[in-house]
């Protein structure tokens, strides 16, 4: 139950101003899809505005989509028109049907399907594109820069009005720096993290983010990681930007957290509330928001009890009554304390004798967590290092069961926290405990593309097992796995290992027999990943999950591609039903050593 001063609060507030909204944005500026699939090169806001293909948005016309994507020079974004042309095709492939979204792999393992898009969202006379070099005056003077400058500041605003997210993320390389840019590369930047964090602070409803790495595949993005991306850890090509995405960022928080007072949604205003430090504000040179409620009263002295006074003002500004109570969805206070670092708090806490264990008891929708999540499994997932180290010494349990089935280690390593890595070892955390479908902590660094907190695993623990790691990375991963396949083959994982698993790995076992079935009456890209992966290789793993920058990293480890699956398919023959560029087709085509061993017949059950 809320307090009664939250309550009053929320009650009393006025149709909140949205704080990303107001006279002083950028005219919204977009190109519809009809005359963008016409286009043959870039050309920059200016040319555009002269020659009539720039329109002042507005919903009434449609929906809109925001492209989010690196450039790929120093001075101009698609000097060759290769990102925009995988674009174009991917639209095209959707219209047309031969080509669909598919839902992250690891969120349909978990949640199942979810509603995806169908051609008739796409229709090109009524969907507009949002791109900065078309959509952001270009020319230099001092207008046009006062107007860029607008512009650029008005990104929440245009993110927040687009049904569409598009991260716009083909394997191409960059022409001044050399370097293939990818979805992984995407994710480091500073202003790729700030504009996704614009989506997820929208207070627009729905919405889809898509991944677009080829015309071929287009992917849902998990939402399950987007906590440990913080905007001011990404990298920046001017370093003063961090100024500019500090003033954005306490904005775009401040602005949400009033959107979920207003519609009483108070579990979603605390978790907010007590994540906005390590989601949206570390390494950002300003202070996260410090609590809206107003009418905090207490008798304690904070000279007296320093401790009790900080707990009585945290339990004001979450709308706690009192410190063992849980919210509506389930969280205790000290879940809370803990994903905000606030040592103070927890200390206080655990003074009163408040359950050090006590964990969450239903899942975290929002976030993709599971239920039973123990204060220490949350501090680690979000590196509040601090938290964790006073958690630890005050015996909080490294193994206990989340609702998946893992340990405060699993969520370390999805966390890649690599400090909390090894608080964990050195606090004797079970490293072989399993959780759903039979991942090991060190398999969920894999799965979740957590490349520090794998070295560390793998520094700490030599001997830990690879046994398909290789295939989860792949399959799971998605960008940034072509990191992770070289510093699991540097460990000297196998890189023409198959996948097998047996009825003594029931999570495994049932998953991907169970998928394979369901392939043949509703098909998605899990359902044909687990309908060939039996004798599958890591080769075969990236070209079904559509890994395809790790494809080059692993044959020049020597993948071969004369290796069959169970359903006697090469790498080629599934490079071509999944519509692969002509290139992976080409170079999984060559034909190198002798075709592999056939299985034993007692490893070959397949349904």
């Amino acid at each position: 139950m809320e307090s009664a001063s939250l309550v009053q609060f929320a009650s009393a507030l006025g149709k909140h101003r949205d704080g990303l909204s107001g006279n002083n944005t950028f005219v919204m500026y977009t190109v519809l899809a009809d005359a963008f699939l016409q286009m043959t090169e870039v050309k920059m806001h200016e040319e555009l505005a002269d020659a009539g293909v720039l329109s002042e948005f507005d919903e009434s016309l449609g929906k809109a989509m925001f492209v989010s994507h690196q450039w790929l020079s120093d001075t101009h974004p698609d000097p060759d028109f290769q990102q925009l042309k995988v674009l174009q095709d991917a639209l095209r492939n959707i219209i047309a049907g031969t080509s669909s979204i598919s839902q992250a792999l690891f969120s349909e393992v978990v949640y199942g399907r979810r509603r995806c898009f169908t051609a008739a969202d796409f229709a090109p006379g009524h969907l507009h594109i949002w791109y900065d070099y078309f959509s952001i005056p270009q020319s230099g003077g001092h207008r046009a820069s006062h107007g860029r400058q607008t512009a650029i500041q008005s990104i929440p605003t245009y993110v927040a009005r687009c049904e569409f997210f598009v991260v716009l993320c083909p394997a191409l390389k960059h022409r001044d720096q050399k370097r293939t840019l990818s979805h992984a590369t995407w994710g480091e930047r500073g202003w790729c993290r700030t504009e996704r964090a614009a989506r997820e602070l929208s207070t627009h409803r729905g919405g889809y983010i898509i991944i677009v790495e080829s015309a071929a595949h287009q992917t849902l993005l998990w939402a399950g990681l987007s906590m440990r991306d913080a905007p001011g850890e990404g990298e920046f090509t001017l370093d003063g930007d961090r100024v500019l995405i500090g003033r954005m960022v306490t904005q775009m928080v401040w602005s949400k957290l009033f959107y979920y007072l207003e519609h009483k949604q108070f579990h979603n205003y605390r978790f907010l509330l007590n994540l906005q430090a390590a989601q949206y504000f570390r390494a950002l040179d300003v202070e996260p928001i410090d609590g809206l409620v107003p009418g905090f009263h207490t008798e304690t002295d904070p000279s007296v009890d320093c401790k009790g006074f900080m707990l009585e003002r945290f339990l004001h500004q979450n709308g706690l009554r009192n410190i063992f109570a849980r919210d509506a969805a389930g969280w205790p206070p000290i879940c809370f304390a803990a994903m905000s670092n606030d040592v103070v708090v927890l200390q206080a806490l655990l003074d009163r004798k408040v359950d050090i264990n006590q964990a969450t008891s239903k899942p975290e929708a929002q976030v993709n967590l599971p239920a039973k999540l123990t204060a220490l499994a949350i501090a680690v997932l979000v590196r509040n290092n601090e938290a964790v180290e006073l958690l630890l010494c005050a015996r909080a349990d490294v193994n206990y069961k989340d609702g998946f089935g893992g340990n405060a280690l699993h969520t370390a390593c999805a966390g890649n926290n690599p400090h909390g890595v090894r608080l964990l070892c050195h606090a004797r955390a079970n490293l072989n405990q399993q959780a759903m479908p039979g991942m090991s902590p060190f398999m969920i660094s894999c799965a979740c593309g957590s490349r520090r907190a794998m070295k560390e695993m793998l520094s700490l623990n030599p001997d830990v097992s690879l046994r398909h790691c290789l295939h989860v990375a792949l399959m799971f991963a998605g960008g940034g796995s072509a990191d992770l396949v070289s510093v699991l083959l540097a460990a000297q994982a196998n890189v023409n290992e198959q996948f097998r698993v047996q009825i003594q790995e029931p999570g495994w076992w049932l998953l991907m027999n169970a998928m394979g079935v369901r392939h043949r009456v509703s098909p998605s890209r899990l359902t044909l990943l687990a309908y060939h992966h039996y004798d599958a290789t890591p080769l075969m793993f990236s070209i079904l999950s559509g890994s395809l920058d790790s494809v080059s990293t692993l044959l020049s480890a020597r993948a071969r591609v004369d290796i069959r699956n169970y359903r006697k398919k090469t790498a080629s023959d599934l490079a071509r039903q999944m519509l692969a560029p002509s290139w992976l087709i080409e170079v999984c085509s060559t034909k190198g050593e002798q075709d592999a061993d056939a299985p034993a017949e007692s490893d070959t059950f397949c349904i």
